[in-house]
């Protein structure tokens, strides 16, 4: 399960104050009660084509989303003058 990798586990335990010894630790007392979870609620992934062919037998309409990564175009940035004020060290202080 991408849950278990060492990376992701790393950046989790950051977000709350865990190390990656501890959130592993936790998530293999958590992981087995959110599978329990969804399963009770019949809201487990599927694992093949067959069982998402069934699940979406009942799906009036479905529409699919490109999460696909793609580099945006920066505009090019306005270079505009600015003022430079010269600070007198005498007036500061």
């Amino acid at each position: 399960m991408l849950l278990e990798n060492n990376a992701l586990q790393t950046f989790t335990g950051f977000a709350f104050g865990l190390s990656q010894a501890k959130t592993s630790q936790w998530i293999k007392v958590l992981l087995p009660l959110l599978e329990k979870s969804l399963k009770q609620g019949k809201q487990l992934p599927t694992r093949s084509q067959e069982q998402l062919d069934k699940a979406l037998q009942s799906v009036k309409k479905v529409f699919w989303v490109d999460a696909t990564e793609r580099p945006l175009p920066v505009p090019p940035m306005k270079i505009t003058k600015r003022k430079r004020i010269r600070v007198n060290a005498s007036t500061c202080g």
